[in-house]
């Protein structure tokens, strides 16, 4: 019996053995490689581009009128999606640009001020830079909403006091 044993033993171990790689791994090495978009198509008439017909009429200019409950809105969205990089205040200093990445474009800058609403909605849609496109991430109107809360807080940087009345100017001059 202890034959057999030592007998189905050997022949584990053989097997075994036979089994395991006799040299060191092989080196494998990572390319990096960017993914490049596909060059532009023209798109076929009657055919929708992105998303429904609905939504894509979502997006059309003007947008929807600003009310206290979008500009609400578009600040929780931006708060949510673009402070990372843009900052609480617009300046493009939020806490991934203290971490290393590419920082954005100061929505104070003359250039960023004089974008109407449908440019920033078409960057929000489409990316731009390094920006990656939220149009599978968010909804028209939410891009409505960030859009005209990026307005608001680029008036709000750059309104002059002395405009302000008077209960404000108090609550902001020193």
């Amino acid at each position: 019996m202890n034959s057999w044993i030592s007998l189905i033993i050997t022949a584990a171990l053989g097997f075994l053995a036979a089994s395991c790689d006799a040299g060191p791994p092989e080196k494998t090495t990572i390319s990096s490689t960017r993914v490049r978009p596909e060059p532009y198509t023209a798109i076929p008439a009657g055919a929708v581009p992105r998303g429904t017909g609905e939504e894509i009429a979502h997006l059309a200019p003007p947008g929807p009128a600003i009310s206290q409950a979008l500009l609400t809105r578009g600040r929780e969205r931006y708060d949510a999606f673009c402070a990372p990089c843009h900052g609480y205040a617009g300046y493009g200093d939020g806490v991934v640009v203290q971490r290393g990445f590419p920082a954005p474009p100061s929505f104070h800058s003359a250039q960023q001020q004089a974008l109407p609403r449908a440019r920033i909605v078409e960057v929000i849609t489409n990316g731009f830079g390094v920006m990656y496109p939220f149009a599978d991430r968010m909804p028209p109107r939410d891009r409505w909403a960030i859009a005209s809360y990026v307005k608001a807080l680029q008036l709000s940087q750059s309104f002059p006091i002395d405009r302000l009345p008077n209960d404000l100017r108090s609550q902001v001059e020193p």
